[in-house]
């Protein structure tokens, strides 16, 4: 079973300089956002894993990158435009990862659906 991460994230920082386009966003969405980045990352995380370093990591990372977004964005438009992008590298570079994983596992005729020992 997945545990929703959105609830357990705490209130997003707000921007260093805040704009007027920002009071249509509220928190709920921000953290809504983290969410969805953190498990494009990784798409199953447990209650359990939420005590792992690496996905307290990951959360940072993420809230990071939504700030970010949210700082450098002259508007709401352009604040989602920037997060698709985003989301769109992170999918493109872990695809690429897979497959290159993929065709060294078959270059060396392992079986990449096993573990290896």
């Amino acid at each position: 079973m997945t545990f929703d991460i959105v609830g357990s994230l705490p209130t997003p920082d707000p921007p260093a300089l805040s704009k007027p386009w920002h009071q249509s966003v509220n928190k709920d969405l921000r953290n809504h956002i983290v969410g969805k980045i953190v498990k494009e990352i990784f798409p199953s995380i447990d209650s359990a894993a939420m005590q792992d370093q690496r996905i307290k990591d990951l959360i940072l990372y993420a809230r990071k990158v939504e700030k970010e977004r949210f700082e450098t964005a002259s508007d709401k438009e352009e604040y989602y435009y920037l997060l698709a992008e985003h989301i769109y590298k992170i999918r493109k570079y872990l695809q690429e990862k897979k497959n290159r994983r993929l065709e060294q596992s078959q270059r060396s005729g392992d079986d990449p659906s096993l573990p290896s020992l």
